[in-house]
């Protein structure tokens, strides 16, 4: 995959734990598919203005989150594996 160029010609690559995450930037007209890991498909299914309306046929056992909500979750589970709590189950065991 070629990773998407800034202004100034570097890579943008963002770094987790032990991997580099590229992005690629495609194209897409109304009706047009992208096909991710031989079983996604995400098709654009109508553009509106500023809006584009995404389906996504993917497994069941795919978890599929807007990304406003997928960081409001991970925030949660942070907050509930405080010391705290992890002390108060150490207690009990």
């Amino acid at each position: 995959m070629v990773p998407l160029r800034t202004k100034t010609g570097s890579p943008d690559v963002k770094s987790g734990a032990d991997t580099e995450v590229y992005m690629l930037a495609l194209t897409r007209k109304k009706d047009e598919a992208l096909i991710l890991n031989n079983n996604i498909e995400i098709r654009i299914l109508d553009i509106r203005g500023d809006q584009i309306k995404i389906g996504i046929e993917a497994p069941r056992e795919v978890s599929i989150y807007r990304k406003e909500i997928y960081q409001q979750i991970q925030e949660v589970n942070k907050e509930s594996m405080s010391t705290s709590d992890v002390d108060a189950l150490n207690k009990l065991i």
